[in-house]
């Protein structure tokens, strides 16, 4: 039996602790700064990601076509990519079987001094995720081409017809399963002929047969076109799955592909300089015997000569590890999209309720108008809207999302929604993403949840059973199905009495003719709704209105608010500046004396500057700026946080 220890002390054992240090440090970045979840959570907006459906139906669809075998296997694994750690060791371990390969070809064709170059692809596989891009299905159908490959040179001591009868077999099987990844396989295998085997004959022939077959098993036989015969699940079609997919991660997948093959050319050019080195070496050697002998003597009795060589042997080998890291970092470093990562962690912490990071996360886009969307509903749930909505860049159209230019943010927009009650609208969004993204679990779950509130069961159900066949959330499906069978119209579940109690009978289906009638409407049906409450509040607070903002502060007793938020004091104070005559006060609801003081140095500022709003505004930006004061001077907030 192999003894583990062994592996990392006999003569290769500075390979395998470099792949091990390599890899180690790979799994680590994808599991704690990609973060692969992101990764998975994308597949509520891109229509590349498949979902995982438990059915023989989906089974028998997937392997109907060439390269079904693959999408379905990676369909399968990219479920996991839900959990951190999982979906980096399954990355992980991809790119180390790539590393492996990568590595049988190398030392097959005699490049054992440049066996670093084993890393080029793992790093190419970490370079697209974390510009936040998912080809998963590519890189592993590049691997299954690859390992085709590795077994075919494998097989160097059979003669030319039991080489070319197993390319075949092998071709016909990868092609089935890899589908266009064959011309890979085909493209090494012939190169390995015609250069480094010397039988230019099999060479040639398996240039041709790698070029026909994706024809005969593809266009001719399954009737796909002649693109997708060749090209499907390879970087040169869309079917990789991408979502931001800028240009120049397609070039890095292009370079995945043809690495092998252009290591292959340049090794065979090289070949003749590396041979004409080691002649010159082997001749140098050979002209000087004796001193050779005499020099071999000297060093094999000198132990402090065995310990320098030894030193230097490591040292070398730190370097050039550090070396390969570093070139990995800095390639890393060149494409990481930060901006991306923060648009799908916004996402993703918003969908699963992670109020403080989701305004962790907004900070990285303290502007964008999603953002400032999520970080008010996060706000609100962490109970400081009103005290804390001017420490951070506002918008009016931030609020609800309510532009037109926002029409296909279904994700940002239904669970806002759906909690204030505004349950055909978030139905109507889910609606039209079901038709450009298929029956998403994300859909099928929101879908289900509204026609449960809406005691729509048959529809519910219909939904619920769909949900039912999928790999992760079919568990849960299935209890609600098993509840709705005890309990017809979920009667006794408070959740989804709670939320019909916030149902209004007609809100509008496809857009907001008027916040303020919506939000009015939906307290109307339930003045215990404190969320469509603290909404009007903040709309009234950034469309400067208010008059109409104090007259709601009627309301505050019934949701229990005490004492008064800070930018509600701040309001009342801006509404009795404008109305001195008729000022406004809240009977059990004082104005605090910091508040009182706050206003009053703002006002000393103004003045100390002639007056001129304009000039006072860079001091007052600065230590006033989260005030909602110097919103209705200024219109904006003084921060950038």
């Amino acid at each position: 039996m192999l003894n583990p220890t062994k592996r990392l002390t006999g003569p290769n054992a500075g390979g395998r602790i470099q792949t091990l240090v390599y890899f180690t440090l790979f799994f680590g970045y994808l599991w704690f700064e990609v973060d692969v979840r992101l990764i998975h959570h994308l597949s509520g907006a891109s229509t590349q990601i498949s979902v995982f459906y438990c059915t023989w139906p989906f089974l028998q669809q997937m392997l109907a076509l060439p390269g079904g075998p693959v999408e379905y296997l990676c369909t399968f694994l990219v479920q996991f990519f839900r959990y951190a750690a999982a979906g980096a060791l399954i990355v992980t371990v991809q790119a180390w079987l790539i590393a492996a390969g990568t590595d049988t070809i190398i030392r097959a064709v005699g490049g054992d001094r440049l066996r670093w170059f084993r890393f080029l692809g793992p790093t190419l596989i970490l370079i697209t995720y974390t510009s936040y891009t998912y080809k998963f299905v590519a890189t592993t159908a590049f691997l299954a081409a690859l390992l085709f490959a590795c077994l075919y040179l494998k097989s160097g001591s059979l003669g030319p017809a039991r080489s070319a009868g197993l390319y075949l077999a092998l071709s016909v099987v990868l092609y089935y399963l890899a589908a266009g990844a064959a011309l890979c396989f085909a493209a090494v295998c012939a190169l390995w002929e015609l250069l480094f085997a010397r039988r230019r004959g099999l060479g040639l022939l398996y240039a041709a047969v790698g070029a026909g077959l994706p024809w005969i098993m593809g266009a001719a036989l399954v009737h796909l076109s002649s693109a997708n015969a060749y090209w499907v699940l390879t970087p040169w079609t869309g079917r990789t799955g991408s979502y931001f997919s800028p240009t120049k991660v397609k070039y890095v997948m292009w370079i995945l592909y043809l690495q092998i093959p252009a290591f292959m050319l340049l090794a065979a050019l090289a070949a003749p300089i590396f041979r004409y080195g080691a002649a010159r070496v082997h001749r140098r050697r050979k002209s000087r015997p004796a001193a050779a002998a005499k020099a071999k003597a000297r060093h094999a009795e000198s132990p402090p000569a065995k310990r320098r060589s030894g030193g230097l042997t490591r040292i070398w080998w730190i370097a050039r590890t550090a070396v390969i890291c570093l070139a990995a970092g800095a390639s890393i470093w060149m494409f990481h999209d930060a901006k991306g990562k923060a648009f799908l962690a916004l996402d993703y912490y918003n969908h699963y309720r992670m109020w403080p990071q989701v305004i962790r996360a907004a900070e990285q886009i303290p502007y964008s108008h999603a953002a400032i969307c999520a970080r008010n509903r996060a706000l609100y749930h962490t109970g400081r809207l009103g005290d804390d909505m001017f420490r951070y860049p506002q918008h009016l159209h931030g609020l609800l999302l309510t532009s037109e230019r926002y029409s296909d943010m279904y994700w940002k927009k239904t669970d806002l929604y759906a909690e204030l009650g505004l349950f055909n609208m978030a139905e109507n969004l889910l609606t039209d993403a079901m038709g450009t993204f298929g029956e998403h679990p994300v859909i099928l779950k929101h879908l289900a949840a509204i026609n449960l509130v809406k005691a729509n069961m048959a529809t519910a159900e219909v939904y619920l059973k769909a949900l039912s066949e999928t790999l992760l959330d079919g568990d849960r499906a299935r209890r609600y199905l098993a509840n709705i069978e005890e309990d017809p119209t979920l009667a006794r579940d408070r959740e989804i009495q709670q939320q019909r109690s916030l149902l209004i009978e007609k809100d509008n289906l496809l857009k907001f003719i008027s916040v303020e009638d919506t939000l009015l409407a939906l307290l109307d049906k339930n003045p215990k709704n404190r969320m469509a409450f603290e909404y009007l509040m903040a709309f009234y607070l950034l469309s400067k209105d208010v008059n109409k903002f104090v007259a709601q502060l009627g309301r505050l007793d019934e949701f229990g608010i005490a004492p008064l938020p800070r930018h509600y004091e701040e309001a009342i104070l801006v509404y009795n500046s404008v109305h001195p005559n008729d000022p406004f006060s809240l009977p059990g609801h004082p104005i605090s004396s910091q508040t009182r003081q706050r206003a009053q140095n703002i006002v000393d500022v103004i003045q100390r500057y002639g007056g001129s709003k304009k000039a006072a505004f860079g001091e007052l930006a600065k230590t006033y700026g989260d005030s909602y004061i110097f919103y209705s001077l200024y219109s904006t907030t003084g921060t950038g946080k």
